[in-house]
């Protein structure tokens, strides 16, 4: 055996048949090592691909998108922000839908008096005539000025469509004098005029040429009031972004055609009275 000095390794290929051990690599260093791609932030612009998660069920981006705000109908409210000046169209249906219900009402108020006192009703009845027309007065004198000085401020035909009216400083319920005022300055009084028979050809055409300024007047101020809104210092309002409904629209249509057959039939009368008269009494003798 060969001696080797102390310390040095043995050669290869040695007696012993034993190989030299490999040589191994060196640990690579931290800055050596391969770095993995940095993680992508994720993008906060949808699209419209589906979005995928990670995890089934992990709820996916919030997304709370805005509606567009919707053009305001009107001029707006100084003061009461929501709200708008009423427009004509709608006040003008719940003054009717309010008439009708007052008619009716004053007009079965007027037949039970009728039969417990024996008045009788037709055509020709003037007393019966004067009956209804104190009822109805004061039944309407009564319907709107408790509902416009009321916490609600509105008759229940503008509760139907959204109205309010009060004063047009500080939208508070209308005090009892603007509203009186208010109240007759829309006309009512004059269906007093059944009172004095001579007089309700005049008295009704007035009240229909009232009713038509009145109108007028309405349409044509910025803020809606018409004459009786100015004298009593009222304005009515509604909310904004309230569309035309059903209701009101197939009202203005019912209207409409009411006014025209009441047009068609005063000028039948009036150009074609004696005709008209002559096939009625054809009419009657024939049946």
């Amino acid at each position: 055996m060969e001696e080797r000095p102390p310390g040095e390794p043995p050669e290869s290929g040695s007696d012993d048949g034993t190989s030299p051990d490999a040589p191994t690599q060196p640990a690579p260093l931290p800055w050596e090592r391969p770095q993995s791609p940095p993680d992508q932030p994720r993008s906060t612009i949808i699209s419209a691909e589906p979005v995928l998660t990670e995890q089934p069920g992990a709820p996916g981006p919030e997304v709370s998108w805005a509606p567009p705000p919707l053009p305001v109908q009107g001029r707006e409210v100084p003061g009461a922000p929501g709200f708008v000046f009423a427009d004509t169209p709608r006040r003008f249906v719940a003054w009717v839908l309010d008439s009708v219900v007052i008619g009716l009402a004053s007009a079965v108020m007027a037949g039970v008096l009728s039969a417990v006192f024996t008045i009788e009703v037709d055509r020709s009845s003037t007393l019966f005539y004067a009956v209804f027309s104190i009822i109805y007065v004061g039944l309407s004198l009564l319907y709107f000025v408790l509902s416009w000085t009321s916490s609600r401020r509105a008759t229940p035909g503008m509760r139907a469509l959204n109205l309010q009216v009060g004063t047009a400083f500080d939208g508070r319920p209308l005090e009892m004098g603007p509203a009186l005022l208010r109240w007759a300055l829309l006309g009512y009084p004059l269906s007093l005029s059944y009172l004095v028979p001579a007089t309700v050809n005049v008295a009704s055409l007035l009240e229909f040429v009232w009713v038509i300024v009145l109108l007028v007047s309405t349409i044509s101020s910025d803020t809606r009031q018409g004459l009786h809104d100015r004298a009593a210092g009222s304005a009515v309002v509604q909310p904004a972004n309230v569309g035309r409904g059903a209701l009101v629209t197939g009202c203005l249509a019912l209207v409409v055609v009411v006014i025209v057959f009441w047009l068609v039939s005063i000028v039948g009368l009036i150009f074609l009275g004696g005709q008209i008269e002559e096939i009625l009494r054809e009419v009657g003798e024939s049946v």
